[in-house]
């Protein structure tokens, strides 16, 4: 919900045509610029209705047109109180599933990944203290069937792991919460056995496919 209202953020500030944006990104070609005298206190209203709406404490918006950024700002503060600006780092969390998902399709594609396939038969090294976990299939951990689940390990309470690896590893001590393929449960970090596969293959990849695989 978050991303589409900030998209129709920017849909509602960008007219179809007028006049270039005062206070544009430095170096930003005039015809790229949001027509219709549109400027950053608009945005920065418009940021600041939603922010007292929804709680918000702080948003880094981007406004583009084609392939041009013509504004970009912070608005509010972080957590920890700090001022949010246009290059303030934010978490990706599940973001982060969508460019997997991409990853992957392209790897079934390829014919180097079928999505039906257990997910060991690509990462040897996911175990978990689940037998069952042998049964996991890379469409059940796209669609988010694949059983594991917060309720029967939670990670979030646990210290976060700084790579993918790590993120794998710790899962040999978690048992499933459901039989795989029977139950939805967006809830675990399932995804990081994709993510540490697609990273494998693209590194391959990248020196074998003109278009750098693309991912």
């Amino acid at each position: 919900m978050f991303l589409r209202t900030l998209i129709a953020i920017c849909m509602a500030v960008l007219p179809a045509a007028g006049a270039a944006l005062p206070g544009a990104l430095p170096g930003t070609p005039p015809e790229a610029a949001p027509p219709g005298g549109v400027t950053p206190a608009a945005i920065a209203a418009f940021v600041a209705d939603y922010r007292e709406e929804t709680g918000l404490p702080g948003v880094a918006v981007v406004v583009t047109r084609g392939t041009e950024v013509v504004h970009a700002s912070g608005y509010g503060v972080t957590a920890a109180g700090e001022p949010v600006t246009a290059d303030t780092p934010m978490p990706f969390a599940s973001v982060s599933k969508s460019f997997t998902a991409l990853a992957v399709m392209r790897l079934v594609e390829a014919g180097r990944i079928g999505l039906d396939d257990p997910v060991r038969r690509h990462l040897p090294e996911f175990t978990m203290a689940d037998p069952r976990a042998a049964k996991i299939t890379v469409r059940q951990l796209l669609h988010q069937t694949s059983g594991m689940a917060d309720s029967a390990f939670r990670e979030r309470s646990l210290p976060q792991p700084t790579t993918l690896k790590g993120a794998v590893a710790r899962l040999r001590t978690a048992r499933l919460a459901a039989e795989p393929g029977t139950v939805f449960s967006r809830r675990l970090r399932g995804a990081s056995g994709l993510q540490t596969r697609g990273e494998s293959h693209r590194r391959r990849a990248f020196d074998e496919s003109p278009l750098r695989f693309g991912v």
